[in-house]
């Protein structure tokens, strides 16, 4: 009797890749590997194509995460053997190192490896979002008596690409003479020269934050007064002022 040798061939099947992402942000990707076939070991290559802009983190339940550099394939061809009609599902993340479209490619293999199959697809992976603060129709005092408190807001809006803390601010310029005292949420500031108050809260993409209360002067003179908008990269951090204004207190 003439034996005959069983072959596999590796279809790939349920797949669901990320066409957008950020870089060094995880993003979903499943697919599944189907034995079509009569028996045998199948599996999966993932190729990071030459000219990419960067590396690539494929992270599968299951397996440890490894990187894939531009112009790679990294996979593995699975045990048990499966017979006809059976099949593997993958699930995990694929995270871009840096932002550029990516074109990635993966094959659905058998033991050799030898390609059965492969899918194609693009990511498009931006650049980290970021807040910005811009100053709106803001109404501030001139020429007013000294310790007069009048009302005043400052409105800033979040223009930038991505949620975060946007931030009002009012400084007293170091080259004034007099303080400035601001009443606002209940509370009263001092700004000696050279000092600032500082508002800020998180905003989603077109929110403003509003800085309002009552302001007053306390020596006579003019003051120059900075009317500022900024962001801050994290809770706690420096603020980057984005607009400055200068008036005449």
């Amino acid at each position: 009797m003439v034996g005959v040798t069983a072959v596999s061939q590796c279809d790939l099947q349920d797949k669901n890749f990320p066409t957008t992402a950020q870089p060094t942000v995880p993003v979903s990707i499943s697919f599944s590997t189907h034995q079509n076939g009569d028996y045998g070991n199948i599996g999966w290559y993932i190729r990071n194509e030459t000219g990419n802009p960067g590396d690539v983190t494929v992270s599968i339940v299951g397996l440890s995460p490894f990187v894939v550099h531009p112009g790679d394939s990294l996979g593995t061809v699975f045990n048990p053997a499966l017979t006809y009609c059976q099949k593997f599902t993958f699930t995990g993340t694929l995270t871009f190192a840096v932002a550029g479209t990516y074109h990635m490619v993966l094959y659905g293999v058998h033991t050799g490896p030898v390609v059965d199959d492969t899918a194609t697809w693009d990511t498009v992976v931006g650049a980290v979002g970021v807040p910005k603060g811009q100053l709106q129709s803001y109404e501030f005092p001139h020429d007013i008596g000294v310790n007069t408190p009048i009302e005043f807001n400052l409105p800033v809006k979040n223009i930038g690409t991505a949620t975060g803390i946007i931030c009002a601010v009012i400084t007293n310029k170091a080259s004034n003479t007099g303080k400035i005292i601001i009443t606002t949420g209940g509370s009263d500031y001092t700004l000696d020269p050279g000092l600032s108050l500082i508002a800020s809260q998180v905003r989603n993409i077109g929110e403003v934050l509003l800085l309002s209360g009552q302001i007053k002067f306390d020596t006579v003179g003019g003051y120059l007064v900075d009317l500022c908008a900024g962001h801050k990269d994290v809770e706690g951090g420096t603020v980057i002022i984005d607009q400055t204004v200068t008036v005449d207190g």
